[in-house]
């Protein structure tokens, strides 16, 4: 059976000395609870990630690690250029995918749950300006919601609905993805899987996973602003493919 990537960074870890996940997030600066997440598979870490743990962990490489992650950049590709090129590309394309899947989770019929409004709130106050002619609803709902601290019946049915309008799910996924700010984004992703994890609600593996397949087969794709071509599109699924047969 082949050792999954989860396995793979926490038998590195674990021979490169840190015997606790803690240790290794003191001296990599990446969280504890990100760490699990990634050697639980939960949480597929990004290209920067691999690249702040090749430092730290000894037994293995950085090519090592991308190849666990099913990266790309043990390819033969003659252009780095190219090879950056795709592999940020399928890399963001995965992220979106993420996002979509955590949000939905925190969510109910397109609505966010009661329990995690506040938090989405504090998250995302002033991105939502696009679905909102004017910045006043985020000012009114921050009154609103220090007025609930002192009377904890009191309810706006008028602010709730709009809340519903401005901040519901496929809003707040639209704001995040038109960021070009990778790093921002798998921020947004980690803390979006804490909220999950804090209000026990639970991400399978199946709702993680895509099918590249089925992604590069959408319209309309784009890179940094960057509408992808018939050909490129194509020259990403001959490299997959590539890829794949080299694996098997």
């Amino acid at each position: 059976m082949k050792e999954g990537y989860g396995d793979f960074i926490r038998r590195n870890r674990i021979a490169s000395g840190y015997t606790r996940q803690k240790e290794l997030a003191e001296v990599s600066g990446i969280s504890p609870a990100t760490i699990s997440r990634i050697e639980k598979e939960v949480q597929k870490p990004g290209v920067e990630t691999l690249k702040e743990l090749s430092k730290h962990l000894s037994s293995t490489s950085l090519k090592a690690l991308l190849i666990s992650c099913g990266y790309f950049e043990a390819l033969e590709i003659e252009d780095s250029e190219d090879k950056h090129y795709i592999n940020y590309h399928i890399e963001d394309r995965l992220l979106n995918v993420r996002l979509k899947s955590i949000l939905e989770t925190l969510s109910d019929k397109g609505q966010f749950k009661e329990e995690v409004k506040l938090d989405i709130f504090s998250m995302f106050e002033g991105n939502m300006i696009q679905w909102n002619s004017t910045d006043l609803f985020d000012d009114y709902y921050k009154v609103y919601l220090l007025t609930k601290e002192e009377e904890p019946d009191y309810y706006d049915e008028e602010l709730e609905d709009e809340f519903k309008d401005y901040y519901n799910c496929e809003n707040v996924y639209e704001s995040v993805i038109k960021s070009t700010n990778h790093e921002w984004k798998e921020l947004i992703l980690s803390q979006l899987l804490e909220l999950a994890d804090r209000h026990n609600l639970k991400i399978t593996q199946q709702t993680e996973m895509v099918d590249l397949s089925i992604v590069l087969n959408e319209p309309n794709l784009v890179y940094n602003g960057h509408q992808l071509t018939t050909q490129e599109v194509d020259m990403v699924k001959h490299i997959l493919n590539a890829f794949v047969a080299s694996k098997e």
